[in-house]
């Protein structure tokens, strides 16, 4: 039973804009409707080797606080919207409300629970909240049956040829902020498309990186400018998709 339903799964993730979005509402935030950004990416950068059998596949992770990548997003937000909005950031929220949850077969976003935030959101008259974490999806980069989620480093060896990707996949989710409600989120068209809101990547070449000390310091200074380009790409375009007024 465990393939059928990864299938599915697979087909839901790659279907595109299978959520039903409130647009209308989101045309109708004004300025004076404060909206909380939160952005829930952890702090590592992935390294995901895929070799010819799952006995040479794996993983591990790079260190990446000092890139600062949930203050980096959520200051994306706020540049592109602040012209029309209010938006509003604190980092320490960002760990008090769990992440959305979707069911895969019907596509139902699940309202959050917004109880740890309810302090905060009678304080500042909150009206939105938009939340930014990694998307789980299946393999668009070298067509294995592995699965993606967040940002990292993708490598796939197979007969004495290697591939390697720098990639981002990420969920842009809009939320009523009274009862937690969804209304919106940017997983909307095909990965194939000329540019898909919610998965960016990008061919890379550099020696087969097998331990943390295979990525040197110029090497994770080279990912960390590009993933810092993606977020802005992929943020852009979530605003785009989503209707949002932006000066940008």
């Amino acid at each position: 039973m465990r393939f059928p339903l990864l299938l599915i799964i697979l087909a839901t993730l790659l279907s595109g804009c299978a959520t039903t979005n409130n647009l209308q509402r989101v045309d109708s935030i004004t300025k004076s409707e404060p909206i909380l950004v939160l952005s829930q990416f952890n702090e590592a950068l992935k390294i995901k080797s895929i070799g010819t059998t799952i006995f040479t596949n794996g993983e591990f992770d790079i260190n990446a606080k000092s890139w600062r990548i949930n203050d980096y997003a959520e200051g994306i937000v706020k540049k592109l919207l602040d012209y029309n909005y209010t938006v509003i950031t604190n980092p320490e929220l960002r760990n008090k409300v769990s992440q959305p949850e979707k069911n895969y077969i019907s596509s139902k976003i699940y309202s959050l629970n917004l109880e740890p935030l309810q302090p905060f959101i009678k304080e500042k008259g909150i009206k939105y909240l938009i939340v930014i974490n990694p998307l789980k999806a299946g393999d668009r980069y070298f067509g294995t049956d592995e699965f993606f989620e967040g940002f990292g480093i993708g490598q796939r060896g197979a007969f004495g040829f290697e591939f390697k990707k720098i990639f981002l996949q990420m969920n842009f989710m809009i939320f009523d902020a009274s009862n937690g409600a969804f209304i919106a989120d940017g997983l909307i068209g095909s990965p194939d498309d000329e540019a898909p809101p919610w998965i960016i990547s990008k061919d890379k070449t550099f020696a087969w990186l097998n331990e943390a000390k295979d990525v040197d310091k110029k090497l994770l200074t080279e990912f960390e400018i590009e993933m810092k380009e993606f977020f802005k790409v992929l943020l852009k375009r979530n605003v785009r998709e989503l209707r949002f007024k932006t000066i940008l």
